[in-house]
């Protein structure tokens, strides 16, 4: 289980900074 929660806040961690390039442009 604490391996699938590290995939999450990898996963998480993707969208973040997805988020900030959408804002950015």
């Amino acid at each position: 289980e604490a391996h699938s929660l590290k995939i999450e806040e990898i996963i998480f961690q993707g969208k973040s900074d997805y988020q900030d390039v959408i804002v950015f442009k």
